[in-house]
C-alpha cells in the first residue's frame, strides 16, 4: 500500500542548522510557531501522490533537497540577480534566499501604506505579528509546515482604511545556488483600501533550489486586491507555493499567476469569500516546454450568499511539460445565489505534452450557478490553412494562433502599461519555445 506522506529526513538536521543562527530571537514566542510548524513537518512530511488532491503531482524529489540555510545573504548584486523593472511601480522590495534585502525606512510611500519585515514587527511587539498563519495553520497545510518551520524574515504590507494605493507595489524575489528560499507575504487591507502587487521569482539558472513561498491577504470589506505573479525560477528548480485569502462584504480578489519557470512546481491558492456580494478572480497561464510540470491547484469557498468567483486557467504546453488544474468550488449552506465558473483550457504543441483536470464541485446550497469545463487540444489544421492561404507562413501563423490563445489571461490585468509588460514576457517564453519545435 501506498503511504500517504513523503518523509523529509532532512528537515531536524536542516531545523537545528537554522535555529543556531536566530540568536536571540529563539527565545522569542514567534519561534514557537516555526517550532510546533517543524515538528507537523517532521510528522506528516508532504503529502504523496496517495492523496487525491495531489494524485499528478509526485514531490518525492523533495526529500533528497536538503535546503542550504544561508544565514548571510551573498554579497548585493541587482544584475546578477536579474531583476527587472516593472513599469510605473511605485516602489520595489528585493530579496534573496528568503530574506528582504531593501532597506524598508527609506521607502517613499503615501500615507496610509505602510510596509516593514517580519523583525521589526517582532521588535516593536506590534500586533500584526499575530496575524501570521491566522489563515494558513501549519497544522492543516504541509506547505505552511515547510514554509514556517524555516521563516527567517517576511514582508507586512498594510492599507488602511479608504486609501487607494495609485501605482503597483513590486515584490521580487531570488534564490541563489547556494539557498533555499522560504519568503512569506502578509498583505492587510482594511476597509476600502485598494492595490496592486506584483510578485516575481527567479533564481540561479541551471541550478537545482527549492523555493517556498507562502502569503496571506486579509481583504477589508468593499476592498480590492490585484496581485500578479511572475514565476520564473531555473528550469531545474522546485517551487511549491501557498497563498490563502479572507474577503469580506463587497470586496474583490484577482490574482494572474504567469508559470514560465521551475521544472516541478505547484501553487495552492484558497480564498474564503466570508461574506456578501463578493467577487473573486482566479487566472492562471503556464507555458512549459521540456519535462516542466506545473500543477495549480484551488479551492474556492462560498461562505455566504450573494458572491460570484470565476477560475480561468491555460496552458500552452511543449515537449513532454505537464499541466495540472485541481480546482474545487465549495458552496456552504448558507450561500445561496452563489455564482461561479471555472474553465481549463489546454494548448498541446507535441503529442508527448499533456494536461489533466480535476474539477470538483461540494455544493449544499440548491439556489446557485456553479459550472467547470475544461478542453485539451492542439492548434487546428482549418485555422492554420486560412491564415497560411492569405499568405501568412506557417511559423507566424502558428505563432498568431497561440497568441491569439493567451490573450485572454494578459487583458485580465486592467493597467495598460502592464499589459504590455507582461505580453512581453509572455511572447519572449512563447518565442523561445517555438525556436525549438
Amino acid at each position: 500500500m501506498k503511504t500517504q506522506s513523503i518523509a523529509l529526513p532532512w528537515v531536524e538536521q536542516s531545523f537545528q542548522s537554522f535555529e543556531a543562527g536566530l540568536n536571540g530571537e529563539k527565545e522569542g514566542a514567534f519561534h514557537t510557531i516555526r517550532q510546533q510548524a517543524c515538528a507537523v513537518l517532521k510528522e506528516k512530511g508532504l503529502p504523496s501522490p496517495k492523496n487525491e488532491s495531489w494524485k499528478y503531482t509526485n514531490v518525492s524529489s523533495v526529500s533528497k533537497l536538503a535546503p542550504v540555510i544561508a544565514q548571510e545573504v551573498p554579497a548585493w548584486d541587482e544584475k546578477g540577480y536579474n531583476f527587472s523593472d516593472i513599469p510605473g511601480a511605485l516602489c520595489t522590495i528585493q530579496g534573496v534566499n528568503g530574506k528582504v534585502l531593501t532597506d524598508l525606512d527609506v521607502l517613499n510611500l503615501p500615507e496610509g501604506v505602510s510596509i516593514c519585515s517580519l523583525q521589526s514587527l517582532l521588535k516593536e511587539q506590534d500586533s500584526r505579528s499575530e496575524a501570521f498563519s491566522s489563515l494558513l495553520d501549519p497544522a492543516g497545510y504541509s506547505l505552511a509546515a515547510l514554509n514556517a518551520s524555516f521563516m527567517s524574515d517576511a514582508l507586512v504590507i498594510t492599507v488602511k482604511a479608504g486609501v487607494t494605493v495609485e501605482a503597483p507595489l513590486v515584490w521580487q524575489w531570488f534564490t541563489t545556488a547556494e539557498g533555499s528560499s522560504f519568503p512569506r507575504l502578509l498583505v492587510v487591507l482594511e476597509d476600502k483600501a485598494d492595490l496592486t502587487l506584483i510578485q516575481t521569482f527567479r533564481g540561479a539558472q541551471d541550478q537545482s533550489y527549492l523555493c517556498a513561498p507562502v502569503a496571506e491577504y486579509i481583504v477589508g470589506n468593499e476592498a480590492r486586491c490585484t496581485t500578479i505573479v511572475h514565476q520564473e525560477e531555473s528550469l531545474k528548480a522546485t517551487h511549491l507555493s501557498l497563498a490563502g485569502v479572507r474577503q469580506g462584504d463587497k470586496s474583490f480578489f484577482r490574482s494572474v499567476h504567469f508559470n514560465f519557470g521551475g521544472s516541478l512546481v505547484r501553487n495552492e491558492i484558497e480564498p474564503a469569500l466570508d461574506g456578501e456580494e463578493i467577487f473573486t478572480d482566479l487566472i492562471g497561464l503556464n507555458v512549459l516546454s521540456g519535462k516542466q510540470h506545473v500543477d495549480n491547484t484551488t479551492i474556492l469557498d462560498h461562505k455566504k450568499p450573494n458572491s460570484e468567483s470565476n477560475e480561468l486557467y491555460k496552458g500552452v504546453y511543449a515537449d513532454s511539460s505537464t499541466g495540472v488544474f485541481n480546482g474545487t468550488i465549495i458552496v456552504r449552506p448558507d450561500a445561496q445565489k452563489t455564482n461561479a465558473i471555472q474553465s481549463n483550457q489546454s494548448l498541446l504543441l507535441s503529442d508527448s505534452a499533456s494536461s489533466k483536470a480535476r474539477p470538483q464541485l461540494k455544493i449544499w446550497a440548491d439556489d446557485v450557478r456553479c459550472t467547470h469545463g475544461a478542453t485539451v487540444g492542439q492548434l487546428e489544421d482549418e485555422a492554420l490553412f486560412y491564415l497560411r492561404s492569405r499568405g501568412i507562413g506557417k511559423e507566424k501563423a502558428r505563432q498568431m494562433l497561440i497568441a491569439a490563445f493567451v490573450e485572454e489571461v494578459v487583458a485580465s490585468i486592467e493597467s495598460e502599461s502592464l499589459q504590455e509588460f507582461f505580453t512581453e514576457k509572455v511572447d519572449q517564453r512563447l518565442d523561445a519555445i517555438l525556436e525549438t519545435l
